[in-house]
């Protein structure tokens, strides 16, 4: 995510993530650089990222039991960037209703790379002819934002007019 996180040997440790610990303490391991986070900060270092990374490295893989968390992150994240990573990554189980449900809501965000997110992640239900999905890919070709649009008119390049506007 470009983002500066607190470094977790942890994750390294189960997901292969890189961490700043063993980037300058090359002589170390991710056991070595764990035990020394414990130390200083205690052993519940940054839950919330390292929920958000399992659910990610998860849906990565194909895994559906990432759905659940990323649903989650779709309602509950106050950072529109990681609703706009889970919309994303939902969409491979775009068809299960409650993702088709998510990714309508998420649709509308207020931030535009959510909603972005969101139509692309709805591609594809375009041709499926569910009624809600239509209707909200068409309302996103008149989004204020051009890369919504263009990503909502990609999704539908199937069945789109070729004179319309989009």
């Amino acid at each position: 995510d470009h983002g500066f996180t607190l470094p977790d040997p942890r994750l390294t440790k189960e997901l292969g993530i890189p961490n700043a610990c063993n980037r300058c303490h090359t002589n170390q391991t991710p056991d070595w650089s764990l035990a020394a986070m414990n130390q200083w900060f205690g052993p519940r270092t940054n839950e919330l990222m390292r929920t958000r990374a399992t659910a990610i490295a998860k849906a990565r893989a194909g895994d559906a039991a990432a759905v659940p968390a990323l649903l989650k992150m779709t309602e509950g994240e106050t950072n529109f960037f990681w609703r706009a990573v889970a919309a994303n990554l939902l969409q491979r189980w775009a068809a299960e209703p409650d993702v088709t449900a998510a990714l309508l809501r998420c649709a509308s965000d207020t931030n535009e790379l959510a909603r972005m997110a969101a139509v692309r992640g709805l591609e594809p239900l375009a041709t499926s002819g569910f009624e809600p999905v239509v209707r909200t890919l068409n309302a996103r070709l008149a989004d204020p934002v051009r890369a919504v649009r263009v990503a909502a008119a990609w999704a539908q390049r199937h069945t789109l007019d070729t004179n319309s506007p989009a």
